[in-house]
């Protein structure tokens, strides 16, 4: 079995990113994403540590200092978390390293952006996801992103098997577990071009997490660069060999676990820019959809939501469905699951009731209509009124100068009716 990170470079340079972005497309900063997606900034109370595990790569402390600033945000507080004597690799840690920049980049951003404080990251660093999701949650954290994998046939019956009943443990546990979808379309890279789904995003016990492409307008379409290929790139997604469909899930029924669960922004041409190895490039890929939601569901409080699946379906109506597309066998509806999140998703996970709506403003007193006629107890206010301040004032006028302007004025306003 040859684990690999599921992130994906864009192709294109600087200049076409600003053509793209200037036609409506292009990358996206972390923040602008989540407020494009109508996500409320400090709204959530966080307090939750975002677990992350990483089988190789390493990250430097002047690279989250140059992102975190170019996003006006503080650097998280990250430690590392040798499980089995894998280590932070530093500068040395090659291609991989790649993959642990968007990690910590993108679930510190949204778990910062949505609650408007630090986010505390751990660092699992390990040769096994199982014991990497074990150790996150015998620690406590909420949450605990995997951005590797591999098509189910290279990981064989036993070791899924024990990858899932660690899942069950870390769920049970309270931590919610995240997987990457993939990123070779259907057949998930296994040379077959014949539809295979990615573990553990397939395990019953992870939210699968697929991608799609989002431009700067318009609405999300499935992640798919190679269209009616199904060995090209895009989002993975289908139905496992070996995990049986759940009852839970309400998406199209199928002959086992429907992968994904959910979806984010994936696309490398609408991809995130991150920092790694002092440059900011653009990355995508269901790597990057992964972390997303593991910084989002840190965000809902201290304490993980743990096995998430049966209550995120059966609130359909709290997301937004991606509609359009394939990943060269499936539809949108089932490689993006539910679809991306929106304010109604944090409502449905806080448990908040929805904001009553505004009551309508009180009208204003409306003004009399003036009729000409005035009674004769408001003449003789109108004339007490005059003359005391002619009494205050008579540096002003003399008495003799008003008297005939007050006297026309009441001419003009008509007969006085007897009071």
């Amino acid at each position: 079995m040859n684990l690999h990170p599921y992130y994906k470079l864009s192709k294109k340079g600087p200049v076409e990113h600003l053509k793209a972005r200037a036609a409506g497309s292009g990358p996206w900063t972390v923040t602008a994403y989540c407020q494009a997606l109508g996500l409320k900034a400090g709204s959530l109370p966080g307090g939750g540590t975002i677990g992350i595990l990483e089988l190789g790569g390493g990250w430097v402390p002047a690279d989250m200092a140059q992102f975190f600033a170019s996003i006006n945000q503080p650097v998280p507080t990250i430690t590392d978390v040798s499980v089995d004597g894998t280590k932070n690799a530093g500068a040395n840690g090659g291609d991989a390293s790649v993959e642990v920049a968007l990690d910590i980049q993108v679930a510190a951003a949204v778990y910062q952006y949505l609650t408007g404080k630090q986010a505390v990251v751990r660092m699992y660093w390990s040769q096994g996801i199982d014991t990497a999701a074990l150790a996150s949650s015998k620690d406590g954290c909420a949450v605990c992103s995997c951005s590797w994998g591999d098509y189910e046939s290279a990981w064989g019956a036993a070791d899924l098997a024990a990858m899932q009943a660690a899942l069950v443990t870390c769920t049970g546990a309270g931590t919610t577990f995240f997987a990457a979808s993939g990123d070779n379309d259907a057949d998930d890279g296994d040379g077959t071009s014949k539809p295979s789904v990615d573990a553990p995003a397939s395990c019953t016990n992870a939210v699968a997490c697929g991608g799609t492409s989002t431009p700067q307008s318009g609405p999300s379409v499935i992640w798919n660069d190679n269209p009616g290929n199904a060995s090209g790139e895009g989002t993975g997604g289908g139905y496992s060999s070996t995990f049986p469909f759940a009852a839970w899930c309400k998406g199209p029924t199928g002959s086992g676990r429907m992968v994904s669960d959910v979806a984010s922004n994936a696309d490398p041409d609408t991809g995130f820019e991150i920092v790694q190895g002092d440059q900011v490039q653009v990355i995508g890929g269901t790597s990057a959809a992964s972390p997303f939601w593991a910084g989002l569901f840190a965000a809902l409080g201290p304490k993980g939501q743990g096995f998430v699946n049966a209550k995120l379906w059966g609130s359909q109506g709290s997301f937004v469905p991606v509609t359009s597309g394939t990943n060269g066998a499936y539809p949108a509806d089932v490689c993006c699951g539910l679809g991306v999140p929106s304010e109604a998703t944090l409502t449905l996970l806080t448990g908040a009731s929805p904001a009553p709506p505004a009551p309508s403003p009180t009208p204003p007193n409306p003004t009399p209509t003036p009729t000409g006629v005035l009674t004769a107890a408001q003449v003789a206010d109108a004339q007490a009124a005059v003359t005391a301040v002619l009494n205050k004032e008579l540096w002003l006028m003399e008495k003799s100068q008003v008297a005939p302007l007050l006297t026309a004025a009441l001419a003009a306003l008509g007969p006085v009716p007897a009071s």
